[in-house]
């Protein structure tokens, strides 16, 4: 990558959890790395202690845009100046970017935020996560967006789904799109090891949040008494608020022999040494980096057609795709993959080499070296 002294400004509108902030943080330390200037600006929670240790460990500098307890006192007085948007304009004026980088989760998170910069006649580029069918914009907002994200340098979408949903939602064709992947979290180099075939094992990597990875779908199917029966077990990863209740609804269903809770893991190359294929019953998606390391450690996916894991998966071939974003759906497609098991490994083989067509060795990299040029 080459040497730059360029300035770039990463601004995330989103909260700091899940994957939606993976690939600008990544850039942003590759950047850093050939001497670029950088400075994040995020509106994170405070939960985002994790992310935010990311950064440090960096050296990367990084600037809070939620005002503090001292400005929302003030803000009665001084709205403007001590509002997130006040905030990113005085970051913008002081630092004086060269291009502004702006990282959202939703089409409409942080809309005020990318007003502002569009009125700085900074250049800026966008990279959305989620185009979701739950969230349809309004007239008025519709032309916003088409406004903003026409006006953007790139505006980029994780998959080719999303983008084609954000043309539907706004009826109007970008002529600045691209896809930009996100980084994973599995080896390029090497395949997981094949567990044993004694229980079927079946990973659910994702944030604990029902609304959109569709949990409740997954237990629907696993309640009925074929899959009681069956040597199978299905292991849940990852973190969320609403774990205790799906654990009550676990209990409640009697499902405690085939569903486990796992929690939050680190080393996804492990989780894959250990389990046969991945299940995401998601209702909406951008594209699932758990889809992409699945299928990087040589594993094929069952999922719901939602976002762009279908444009990775071919039906039967790497993988089951359901025909819609249901537990009907979803069971149809879990059966056909339960009756075909004995094919998982070599579909993971096919997944495996397939994948590596499509997703760079390290998106991080190629992004950074985008937007150096």
């Amino acid at each position: 990558m080459p040497k730059s002294s360029r300035r770039i400004l990463f601004v995330s509108a989103n909260r700091g959890g899940g994957g939606s902030e993976e690939l600008w943080v990544q850039t942003i330390i590759k950047l850093q790395q050939s001497n670029c200037e950088v400075l994040a600006a995020t509106t994170w929670s405070n939960r985002a202690s994790a992310r935010l240790k990311q950064l440090q460990d960096k050296n990367i500098n990084h600037l809070d845009l939620n005002p503090s307890l001292s400005e929302r006192l003030i803000c009665r007085l001084l709205p403007k100046a001590v509002s997130k948007r006040g905030k990113l304009t005085g970051i913008m004026n002081r630092w004086k970017p060269d291009l502004v980088f702006f990282n959202s989760g939703t089409l409409l998170d942080g809309l005020a935020l990318l007003k502002e910069i569009a009125l700085s006649s900074i250049p800026y580029v966008t990279v959305t996560h989620l185009v979701s069918s739950d969230n349809w914009p309004d007239d008025a907002t519709a032309a916003d967006l088409v406004k903003l994200f026409s006006t953007a340098k790139t505006a980029a979408f994780v998959s080719n789904h999303n983008l084609s949903l954000f043309e539907t939602q706004t009826a109007v064709k970008l002529n600045n799109s691209r896809i930009w992947r996100n980084p994973y979290l599995v080896s390029h180099d090497r395949l997981a090891t094949w567990p044993d075939e004694n229980v079927w094992r079946l990973a659910f990597p994702a944030r604990i949040h029902p609304r959109t990875k569709g949990h409740d779908l997954l237990l629907d199917v696993l309640s009925q008494e074929k899959w009681r029966t069956r040597p199978l077990q299905v292991s849940i990863f990852g973190k969320g608020p609403w774990e205790k209740t799906l654990t009550r609804l676990i209990e409640l269903r009697g499902l405690e022999s085939t569903v486990r809770f796992c929690g939050y893991v680190h080393d996804i190359q492990a989780l894959w040494d250990q389990h046969h294929a991945l299940v995401l019953p998601s209702r909406h998606e951008g594209l699932p980096i758990c889809v992409v390391e699945a299928l990087m450690a040589g594993r094929p996916c069952i999922v719901n057609p939602a976002g762009g894991s279908a444009e990775l998966i071919e039906d039967g071939v790497t993988g089951f795709v359901s025909t819609e974003c249901s537990a009907v759906a979803l069971d149809h497609a879990m059966e056909r993959a339960w009756q075909n098991r004995d094919q998982w490994h070599q579909m993971g083989l096919i997944a495996a080499e397939r994948v590596r067509r499509v997703i760079p060795t390290d998106p991080a990299a190629t992004l950074a070296s985008e937007l150096l040029e």
